[in-house]
């Protein structure tokens, strides 16, 4: 789920989505023969290290994770950089070593909606009311299409409210609370739409916890068994979990859990104490929004094979880079392009990359201790994933990051 400034939680910025010290650790495959490997090592080493040691001490972060995976490096295969420990108390930063994704689960969910419409069990053009009757009166001819394209205007059930959401008042106090769907949607489904004249996009987590239960009343699984189904075991996806509680409880290996630590600049939205270590809080209240805890290996190995076809058939991933455009909300019929250059899909953004003179494919993700970006290049099949166990970083320093990563990409990877 995303967060900047926690004006509204779990949304870091429309920008945003459509936007070790240890020596490199290599996941499996990795080859020094590779043309240039011992350079991309030392240069992408270099800007990780850059920003660590500018952050560290100011937002708290102890580790960054990056796999990054370019044709031209490493025999094709993921390179794995890891920077730093997971925690405050000195645990080594590994392979293996998970955070949670935020709002990069949303095109997990996405995926599986699109499943089921490939088996001709839903359609995405349906209305909410043709699975949920007339539980939610205001929201029933709303089809499901507008809620996966954020293009719904139900309002975010994080969204303000004397600092946080309604639903979240509640967490504040009590952080371990169980929060469960039906308190989400209800904590908002009485507010009138949003007033959609000049822009009908409008980032809402309620609208993915409201298609969790359409996927929950069409199948009588949960969203956390379905993902683990259909995309989780199909992929071998091993350290990819959906946390419904609390993380320790819910992953295999609970030592590989990386801390994350809650930092805010501006007092004015501050919830918990700085450098709060929030890894025991429950993960219930991020919902099918937000609640997937994964390493970046896996996160990597997500994208490449959704774009790779492994999860969806041409068609139907067609519908899920169908873009609208983030400034007005109208479908892209032509997709992003010099002249529309952000668009939101199903659970995906994109970006008109001005270097390729193409589609860049990207989401970010954050909580309430971490953040993180997954990015694909799809002329070049290149791709990265990074995560940093802070809320908040320095902004001018992360995205100077993503361009130094971004342009090695967009220069050596052709």
């Amino acid at each position: 789920m995303k967060i900047w400034h926690f004006k509204s939680l779990a949304y870091i910025s429309t920008f945003s989505i459509l936007l070790s010290l240890n020596s490199c650790k290599n996941d499996s495959k990795s080859s020094s023969n590779s043309p240039n490997s011992e350079s991309t090592i030392n240069e992408i080493n270099t800007y990780l290290t850059d920003f660590f040691s500018t952050e560290k001490d100011k937002s708290g972060i102890t580790g960054i994770p990056l796999t990054f995976q370019c044709k031209n490096y490493f025999a094709s295969n993921a390179k794995t950089f890891n920077i730093g420990t997971q925690s405050k108390n000195g645990d080594e930063l590994t392979n293996e070593s998970l955070f949670q994704i935020g709002s990069n689960s949303k095109v997990f969910l996405s995926v599986v909606m699109l499943q089921l419409e490939q088996e001709g069990l839903v359609s995405i053009e349906d209305p909410i009311s043709k699975y949920l009757s007339d539980k939610y009166p205001l929201w029933k001819n709303i089809k499901i299409k507008n809620l996966l394209n954020m293009t719904s205007g139900i309002p975010n059930y994080t969204g303000e409210k004397d600092v946080i959401g309604e639903i979240l008042i509640h967490f504040k106090n009590d952080p371990k609370k169980n929060v469960t769907s039906e308190e989400i949607l209800f904590s908002v489904k009485d507010k009138p739409l949003l007033v959609q004249t000049t822009n009908k996009f409008s980032y809402s987590n309620t609208n993915y916890v409201l298609a969790g239960e359409i996927i929950k009343a069409i199948t009588g699984k949960d969203i956390s068994e379905e993902i683990s189904d259909r995309i989780i075991k199909p992929l071998g996806l091993k350290n990819t979990f959906y946390i419904t509680t609390y993380p320790k409880s819910n992953v295999k290996y609970p030592k590989h859990l990386m801390s994350g630590y809650y930092y805010i600049t501006d007092d004015k939205f501050r919830i918990f104490d700085n450098w709060t270590d929030i890894i025991d809080f429950s993960m219930s209240w991020g919902n099918a929004a937000g609640s997937i805890t994964a390493n970046s290996i896996d996160l990597n190995n997500f994208i490449r094979s959704l774009f790779a076809g492994k999860l969806l058939n041409p068609d139907q991933l067609k519908k899920l880079t169908t873009m609208v455009d983030t400034n007005t909300g109208e479908e892209l019929s032509e997709g992003v392009n010099e002249k529309s250059n952000s668009g939101y899909g199903l659970g995906i953004a994109a970006i008109y990359n001005s270097t390729l003179k193409e589609i860049e494919y990207r989401h970010g993700g954050g909580t309430f201790g971490f953040r993180s970006q997954m990015r694909y290049f799809p002329s070049i099949k290149a791709s990265y994933v990074i995560a940093f166990n802070s809320s908040e970083v320095g902004k001018e320093n992360e995205m100077t990051l993503y361009k130094n990563i971004d342009n090695y990409i967009l220069k050596n990877c052709k």
